[in-house]
């Protein structure tokens, strides 16, 4: 788009040839744009200086870590629904 143009629902299909155990660095504003709740618990959103969440590449998909927060309330839901399953530390998306 040039600068200053409105953004109208454009499409662009991108196909990245990414290795399996690479690391990348996606940016917050990206993920709130494209893919919204699939990375949320991987990132703290009211810290302004923190503007990347880092993923890892897997032969699945994609990878991120929880953060100690999103840990935590998962296990408090988790107990007032009495629900047993176990808590994992990562996304896979």
């Amino acid at each position: 788009l040039k600068d200053g143009s409105l953004w109208r629902a454009q499409e662009v299909d991108l196909k990245l040839n990414i290795p399996v155990g690479s690391t990348l660095y996606v940016q917050k504003r990206f993920i709130d744009h494209f893919l919204r709740n699939q990375m949320y618990d991987c990132s703290d959103w009211s810290d302004e200086a923190d503007t990347y969440v880092k993923v890892q590449a897997t032969k699945d998909g994609f990878i991120c870590q929880k953060t100690a927060d999103a840990i935590e309330r998962q296990k408090n839901y988790n107990k007032n629904n009495n629900i047993e399953s176990e808590v994992k530390e990562n996304i896979i998306f």
